[in-house]
C-alpha cells in the first residue's frame, strides 16, 4: 500500500449452564506489535466454466503503517472515508485525519501529524460525502465543507454526542441539557433541559435526566436517551420539528441508558442499547412503545450501526477477541460471531452491507468484502456472510438524510456449500462450530429432523435430552478443572461517573483458574456456573479524569498509573443450549450462547471511592469479553471430547 502525507502531517437462549470456582490471579501486561500493511494476492473472479461461481465473507487488513491508535471511522460510500486519532494515547498528542477514495489501500494524511504534538482527534460526524465534523482534545470542534479541508469551529466538549441536521443546525447533550448551534458549530447555547415526572415508592419526583445519546433519522424527527432514573427506567426524549421543541415522549423500563447508544433506521423504527446488562431494545412505533431483543452484545459501548433497512451490526472488542453481533432482517434477530483481530477494535463503519471497516491500536485496519471462494490474501479472517442483494442506499450510519453514492450492489450467491444467510441453512463458525444463520433463531433452520430431532440437521438432538447428557457434562467440568480464563482489559474504552470523573483502561492481563466447576440440567436447558469468593488484582494500570496535571483542561485522562486491590464475591454464568450430532459424535450447533459476569465489591487503590464504580464496570467487561471466547472454545471443547468417549463405549 501506498500513502501520502503533505505538509500537515494525525439471545433467544432458552437454556442454561452454571459453574462454581476458586480462581487464583496473576497480572502480566500484554504485547502489542505494529501490524505490517498486507499487500492484496490476486484472486480469481469467475468459477470454472460452466459451474457456478461462489462467494465468501471476509475481514482482510489495509493497515496503516505506523503505530497509532484510531479513535473513529467513517466511510461515506464503500471506497471512501476518514479515519481520525492520535499516536501517543497517554499525552493525547500525535493527532491525524486521514483520507481514503480506494477502499483504504492508500490513505493521505489532511490534517495533523502522528509525529506532532497535535492533540488527538475523536468522535468523527458526516452528514453526507463532503459535509463532516470532528472533535479534537483540548475542547475543539472541526468541520469540512468539502471532504478535505478542515476549518477549527470553536469551543467544544469533544466526547459529548452531537448531531447535525442542516450544514448550519446541530445539537449536542451536556448532563441534562440539549444544546443548539445555528451557526455550524462556532457557538452553542442552551436550548432544551430534561426534566422527567416519575412515581417512585408512590410518591412522585420531577427528577433531572442526563441525556446518553441522540439520533435524527430524519431532519425533523430525532431521539435522544438518558441514563436510568430514581425508579429504574431510561426517558426517551423525543422532537419533530428539527429540534426546535424537544418532550418526554416515552420511558424504558427496567434500563439504564448510561454509555448507551440510539439509532432510528427511520421515523418508527429504531433501538437502544444500555451498558448496564449488555441490553438492546427495539421499538416499530416511533418510541412510544419497546421491547427487549435477545442479543449477546460486545463489552464496553459499542454503536449501532446500519447499512440499510435490513443489515447491521454491534461490533467491539479487546486484544484477545472482538465480538461482531448483526442482523439481517432489520433489527428482529441478532446473532453473535467472535473474531480474532490483531488487536481490539475501536471503533467500525457500514457504508453498504457488503462492505465495512474495523479500526483499533497500532494502525489495525481491517476492510469486510465480499469475494470469490478461491480469493486469498495475507492475514484475511473469515467472516459471517451478509445478504447480498439490491438494497436501498441509506444514510442511516450517517446524519439525517445523509447522502450516499449510489452503488448498486449486484445479486450474488452465497458462499461455497452454504446459502445466504437467513436462507434456512447455517454457516460453518469459529472452531468448526456450526453457527445459527442471521435472522434465524439458534436451532432453527436446516432439513427437518425426525421427531425429537430439531436444529442444524436430521442427526442432531439438544444435549440436555440425550440420555448420555450428564456423563457428557460430568466430563466437560472434569476437563475444566485447573483451567485457567485470561482476562485483558479492555483497550479504548472509557468508563465515566460524569463528565469529568472517570478511568481508562490501559495496560491489564490476568489469569483465573478453575477449581470446582459444577452444571445441571435444568427444564428447557443446561446451566453452567463459576463463583469466586476473592480475588487480588495487582499492576493494573489506568488512566484517571480528572488530570491533576494539566491545569489548563483538568478534564482530561492523564497518564497511566499503576493500582492495586482486591473483588470479591465474583459470579459467571453461561447459558446455551447446545445440539449434539449422534452420528459425528459431537456438538452440531453451539447456537446462541449468553455469558455474564457480576462483581460483588471492588476496592482499588489509589482509586478514589467516587471511582469505584466506573472500575467495577471496567472489570467486569473484561471478565465478559475474554471469557466469552476462553470459555466457549473450553466448552466446546469439553463437549466434543466427552460425547465422543461415551459415543464410543
Amino acid at each position: 500500500m501506498k500513502f501520502a502525507g503533505t505538509n500537515c502531517a494525525r439471545r433467544s437462549a432458552s437454556a442454561w449452564v452454571v459453574l462454581v470456582l476458586s480462581a487464583a490471579l496473576l497480572v502480566a501486561a500484554p504485547g502489542a506489535q505494529a501490524q505490517a500493511p498486507a499487500k492484496k494476492a490476486p484472486g480469481k473472479s469467475a468459477g470454472k466454466a460452466g459451474t457456478e461461481q461462489k462467494y465468501k465473507a471476509i475481514f482482510e487488513p489495509v493497515n496503516y503503517p505506523a503505530d497509532v491508535e484510531f479513535t473513529d471511522v467513517h466511510f461515506a460510500s464503500a471506497d471512501a472515508g476518514w479515519a481520525v486519532g492520535l499516536a501517543r494515547s497517554s499525552a493525547g498528542e500525535g493527532g491525524f485525519i486521514l483520507r481514503t477514495n480506494d477502499g483504504g489501500q492508500n490513505w493521505t494524511v489532511q490534517l495533523g501529524d502522528p509525529q506532532s504534538d497535535t492533540s488527538g482527534f475523536l468522535n468523527l460526524f458526516f452528514q453526507d460525502a463532503t459535509h463532516g465534523w470532528v472533535g479534537q482534545w483540548g475542547g475543539k470542534l472541526l468541520r469540512t465543507r468539502d471532504g478535505e479541508s478542515w476549518e477549527e469551529m470553536g469551543k467544544f466538549s469533544q466526547t459529548h454526542p452531537y448531531v447535525f441536521v442542516s450544514e448550519t443546525t446541530g445539537y449536542t447533550i451536556h448532563t441534562e441539557r440539549i444544546l443548539r448551534t445555528l451557526d455550524g458549530g462556532r457557538s452553542w447555547k442552551d436550548h432544551f433541559r430534561c426534566a422527567a415526572k416519575i412515581e417512585v415508592e408512590g410518591l412522585t419526583r420531577e427528577e433531572n435526566c442526563q441525556l446518553e445519546a441522540m439520533h435524527f433519522p430524519t431532519p425533523q424527527v430525532g431521539y435522544a436517551v438518558s441514563r436510568e432514573l430514581a425508579n429504574g427506567s431510561s426517558a426517551i426524549v423525543k422532537t419533530e420539528d428539527g429540534g426546535a421543541n424537544w418532550k418526554v415522549f416515552s420511558f424504558l423500563p427496567g434500563a439504564s441508558g448510561k454509555e448507551g447508544s440510539i439509532l432510528f433506521l427511520d421515523e418508527n423504527n429504531g433501538f437502544v442499547r444500555t451498558k448496564s446488562g449488555g441490553k438492546l431494545f427495539r421499538t416499530t412505533d416511533g418510541g412510544q412503545t419497546w421491547t427487549g431483543v435477545v442479543a449477546t452484545l460486545p463489552g464496553g459501548a459499542p454503536a449501532v450501526k446500519f447499512a440499510d433497512s435490513e443489515v447491521g451490526w454491534i461490533c467491539l472488542g479487546n486484544e484477545a477477541y472482538s465480538t461482531l453481533t448483526y442482523t439481517t432482517d432489520g433489527g428482529k434477530r441478532w446473532t453473535s460471531r467472535q473474531i480474532r483481530f490483531p488487536t481490539g477494535v475501536n471503533a467500525f463503519s457500514l457504508p453498504r452491507r457488503d462492505r465495512g471497516y474495523v479500526v483499533g491500536s497500532h494502525g489495525m485496519v481491517y476492510r469486510y468484502r465480499i469475494v470469490p471462494v478461491e480469493y486469498a490474501v495475507k492475514g484475511m479472517i473469515d467472516a459471517p456472510m451478509m445478504p447480498v442483494s439490491k438494497a436501498e442506499p441509506s444514510g442511516k450510519t450517517g446524519g439525517p438524510g445523509a447522502k450516499r453514492e449510489d452503488e448498486k450492489q449486484a445479486e450474488e450467491p452465497a458462499p461455497a456449500g452454504e446459502t445466504k444467510p437467513g436462507a434456512g441453512k447455517a454457516p460453518t463458525g469459529r472452531g468448526g462450530e456450526v453457527k445459527p444463520a442471521a435472522g434465524e433463531p439458534a436451532g432453527a433452520g436446516g432439513k427437518k429432523g425426525a421427531p425429537g430431532k430439531t436444529g442444524a440437521g436430521e442427526n442432531t438432538v439438544p444435549l440436555r435430552s440425550h440420555a448420555d447428557a450428564q456423563k457428557i457434562l460430568q466430563g466437560l467440568v472434569d476437563g475444566w478443572q485447573e483451567k485457567e480464563v485470561n482476562v485483558s482489559l479492555l483497550g479504548g474504552q472509557n468508563y465515566m461517573v460524569n463528565d469529568c470523573l472517570g478511568v481508562h483502561p490501559s495496560v491489564g492481563e490476568f489469569t483465573l483458574k478453575v477449581a470446582s466447576p459444577n452444571f445441571r440440567i435444568e427444564g428447557s436447558g443446561i446451566v453452567l456456573t463459576f463463583r469466586i469468593a476473592h480475588v487480588s488484582l495487582n499492576a493494573l494500570k489506568v488512566r484517571v479524569r480528572p488530570n491533576p496535571t494539566n491545569v489548563s483542561n483538568p478534564c482530561t485522562f492523564g497518564g497511566a498509573i499503576e493500582m492495586g486491590g482486591a473483588a470479591s464475591d465474583l459470579t459467571y454464568e453461561m447459558r446455551f443450549d447446545p445440539l449434539l450430532d449422534v452420528q459425528q459424535c459431537k456438538l452440531g450447533s453451539v447456537g446462541q450462547v449468553r455469558q455474564t459476569w457480576r462483581i460483588g465489591g471492588l476496592n482499588l487503590k489509589p482509586l478514589q471511592n467516587d471511582l469505584d464504580r466506573a472500575a467495577k464496570n471496567m472489570i467486569e467487561d473484561a471478565l465478559t469479553n475474554s471469557s466469552n471466547f476462553n470459555a466457549l472454545d473450553r466448552a466446546v471443547a469439553g463437549i466434543n471430547g466427552a460425547a465422543g468417549v461415551a459415543c464410543h463405549k
